[in-house]
């Protein structure tokens, strides 16, 4: 995948805030190809996505919330 993310990156031109890594698609050939396997875990979790600049104040919010609870702690890296 590193490698296959690096091409990505070199394909992408200046200033496309559209184009996306479709990771589903992505894992689907690797398996496909007999390189990968997958094992899903479940989780009660939410998911926070951020595909668009607008939905970081949300996913921003949510993560304060997390710390605020106990769940995440302050410094998450």
């Amino acid at each position: 995948m590193e490698e296959d993310f690096t091409k990505f990156l070199s394909t992408v031109k200046e200033g496309d805030i559209k184009c996306e890594y479709l990771l589903p698609s992505i894992i689907d050939d690797l398996i496909k190809a007999k390189k990968a396997t997958v094992k899903v875990l479940e989780t009660k979790d939410k998911w926070f996505g951020v595909t668009y600049k607008e939905d970081a104040p949300v996913v921003i919010e949510s993560i304060k919330k997390l710390i605020a609870d106990g769940l995440y702690p302050e410094k998450l890296m």
